[in-house]
């Protein structure tokens, strides 16, 4: 009966890693998908807790999980060749599923300081995924912008004029050419904006827009 119900809690555990592995690892909005990840973070923490008594390791793993919940992927689990094996198992798979995300999440405060270390003058940055809802917004324009963070998870037609037109225009005749655009907020002359994605390759990738500011 004792097998059975450690193969019974390995089944349960490989299901909520494989649930958390498919969020994090597919999903085109992390910030979307928290709730939905935190509340199975959260249940990998409950049921840990239930099934074991060692206070140290679970205090790492909640530390870890918290890490995760809040997209910080840096975080690893001690491995021990004494602990039980299901414990194992959890440091394995999440210090595998951290190593992986690590690799494919550049943090936005780490964006911000590379734009700012290049010295762009009179520029907009612009992430969307790729729904066209606005993820990044950074600029060195603070007197045309100061709330810029007012920007986050509106649609890029908040903020550029006449979109769908330059849709068209990416359609018809790809990203290397260079738009004339009005803005809706902020600078009230046109600008010039480029556009860099991999829509073509990779649609969950989002695009960004670098929007050049003439003075």
């Amino acid at each position: 009966m004792e097998n059975i119900t450690g193969k019974l809690d390995e089944h349960l555990l490989d299901n909520l890693l494989k649930e958390a592995y498919q969020i994090l690892n597919h999903s085109t909005d992390l910030n979307e998908d928290r709730e939905k990840l935190t509340n199975i973070l959260n249940n990998l923490v409950y049921w840990t807790n239930e099934q074991n008594h060692l206070e140290n390791y679970f205090n790492e793993f909640q530390r870890m999980i918290c890490l995760m919940a809040s997209l910080d992927f840096s975080g690893r689990l001690s491995l021990n060749p004494s602990l039980k094996t299901f414990q194992n198992l959890i440091s394995v798979s999440l210090n595998t599923l951290n190593e992986e995300l690590e690799d494919k999440v550049f943090p936005k405060a780490l964006v911000r300081l590379t734009i700012d270390k290049l010295g762009l003058k009179n520029t907009v940055i612009i992430q969307t995924n790729k729904d066209g809802y606005i993820k990044l917004f950074h600029t060195d324009r603070t007197d045309l912008y100061p709330d810029a963070e007012l920007f986050d998870n509106l649609q890029i037609s908040a903020f550029i004029e006449d979109m769908e037109e330059v849709e068209k225009k990416i359609f018809s005749a790809g990203t290397d050419q260079i738009f004339k655009v009005k803005l809706k907020s902020g600078y009230k002359d046109d600008a010039i904006l480029k556009i860099a994605t991999n829509q073509f390759y990779n649609i969950s990738e989002g695009t960004v827009y670098i929007i050049q500011l003439p003075c």
